[in-house]
């Protein structure tokens, strides 16, 4: 089969759908390019064809991120966002079957996180210093995700604009996105 286009075409046009098609959050499509820089790093180390791989391949790639003592869950990050890329150039018609089609995602153990105790949050919110700034800032933050739920990343990209004292609202660009007071 013959390629339309270098492989950095290819990766540009695939990440470009991501954003416009699916919608990805810039964080996402970061985390997607560091999984497929690595995916690519092994690929040229090992002289291999993106192409052309094959399953015996995948398996050794797998492999290399376990002895780096990858956490399970990053192993899974990192092979879907790999996946994602084999199935557009499936869908753009580059390649003609799926080398990661009876790849299985590495199985985690989910965990449930544990909640604070009352003497803890209280520890928390009462540990920056209010006499400077950044102490109250801190405790801001921390008054803020007690009583909101909002992450840590959302308050950190919140802008003034999305701030209203008058009503006591804040608006939240959330994961994917997605917009919520």
């Amino acid at each position: 089969m013959k390629f339309k286009g270098s492989k950095d075409e290819i990766v540009t046009a695939f990440f470009y759908g991501l954003k416009l098609e699916k919608g990805l959050s810039k964080n996402t499509i970061e985390s997607y390019q560091s999984d497929l820089n690595q995916y690519f790093s092994f690929i040229d180390i090992h002289k291999l064809d993106i192409f052309l791989i094959n399953e015996i391949e995948i398996q050794n790639f797998i492999k290399q991120l376990r002895i780096t003592n990858l956490a399970t869950k990053s192993i899974a990050r990192k092979l879907s966002s790999i996946k994602q890329f084999y199935l557009y150039l499936l869908k753009s018609k580059l390649i003609k079957t799926n080398p990661f089609a009876n790849i299985n995602q590495p199985k985690s153990p989910s965990s449930i996180p544990k909640p604070l105790s009352e003497k803890q949050i209280e520890q928390l919110l009462s540990s920056p210093d209010e006499k400077t700034i950044l102490g109250y800032r801190d405790k801001t933050m921390f008054e803020l995700m007690y009583a909101t739920g909002i992450r840590v990343s959302e308050i950190i990209q919140l802008s003034i604009m999305q701030v209203n004292l008058n009503q006591g609202v804040i608006k939240v660009n959330g994961k994917g996105e997605k917009e919520r007071e």
